[in-house]
């Protein structure tokens, strides 16, 4: 459990895991453009093998993501969230962090209602009046 903690705390400052989450999205897109391009069946046989294998490879990532957090206190979860909100790693959330965060949790709402929300939580609990959230 504590070597779970440790990495957790290594990964919120690393930001490794949206990193990689990142590198296997584009990877992911390559191949399936690739898979869409194939002339032979054998050639789009190993481009769908090779798809497959990749969304394994997300899938794994992504239920590390939330082992990871589901062994975090309530305050590591907090401090592991805004590390992965906080994409400048400036220690502060602004209107475009937090609102890109809604987006991609609730895809049904437009970008500007994403905005205003993102908006109204920051006014709601910037303590300090820098229209920003900080640590």
């Amino acid at each position: 459990m504590a070597r779970t903690k440790q990495t957790a705390k290594s990964n919120i400052q690393g930001k490794s895991q949206g990193k990689k989450s990142s590198y296997l999205d584009k990877a992911s897109k390559i191949v399936e453009k690739k898979k869409s391009e194939s002339e032979t069946v054998s050639e789009y046989v190993r481009n769908t093998r090779t798809s497959l294998a990749l969304d394994i490879q997300v899938a794994k990532h992504k239920m590390s993501v939330l082992d990871t957090a589901e062994a975090l206190n309530d305050s590591e979860k907090i401090d592991f969230l805004f590390g992965l909100i906080d994409k400048d790693s400036n220690n502060s959330v602004n209107v475009a962090e937090l609102s890109d965060a809604v987006r991609k949790g609730s895809a049904s709402l437009s970008f500007q209602d994403t905005v205003e929300n993102a908006v109204k939580i920051i006014a709601a609990n910037d303590d300090n009046n820098d229209a920003v959230l900080s640590r």
